[in-house]
């Protein structure tokens, strides 16, 4: 399911594509088909997002779980599939995390992710494949090194989307 044939579908776009599909009929000679197959673009995003902080305290070091659901067509498939996280910018994001140290339903990554700490974003590929409509996990790890914000607030959010869920979600505040 969901393999791709080498299209590249521009990103935050809402049309249909038709493909001109020809046969090669009696005698050798190329004919259209009489149907033509198409394909409809639609950007979705990922539902329910969540943020777990332990401990949940200013200043130090945390472990971050954020949970999220994907749509109905957001199939990932492993070593291919990237999520990518902003936290809000007053997090401490190190400029390396060890890729064991962060976890997708329970599998470390198995590539290192790439870490913008300046603009507080974390971008990783899936070790597994990823069902379209189930639920995620991400967790890392208190040694992975993420600080929380120096200010108590009750709104903070982080900002999830993936390859096959392009409109980025807020989660819930925490």
């Amino acid at each position: 399911p969901h393999k791709s044939m080498g299209y590249k579908i521009p990103s935050n776009v809402e049309n249909t594509y038709t493909f001109i599909v020809k046969s090669k009929g009696l005698g050798g000679e190329f004919k259209n088909l009489a149907l033509n197959p198409t394909i409809s673009v639609r950007t979705t995003r990922t539902e329910s997002v969540k943020v777990e902080v332990n401990p949940n305290m200013t200043s130090v070091p945390a472990e971050y779980t954020i949970t999220y659901k994907g749509s109905k067509t957001g199939f990932m498939a492993k070593d291919i599939g990237v999520i990518t996280l902003i936290f809000p910018p007053e997090t401490g994001i190190p400029n390396q995390i060890k890729s064991e140290l962060i976890t997708i339903n329970g599998n470390p990554l198995k590539t290192s992710p790439e870490i913008d700490s300046i603009r507080s974003t974390i971008k990783f590929v899936t070790p597994v494949d990823l069902e379209s409509n189930i639920q995620v996990q991400i967790k890392f790890a208190l040694d992975s090194g993420i600080t929380n914000p120096k200010t108590a607030k009750e709104d903070y959010k982080i900002r999830l989307f993936t390859t096959t869920d392009t409109l980025p979600a807020d989660s819930a505040t925490y």
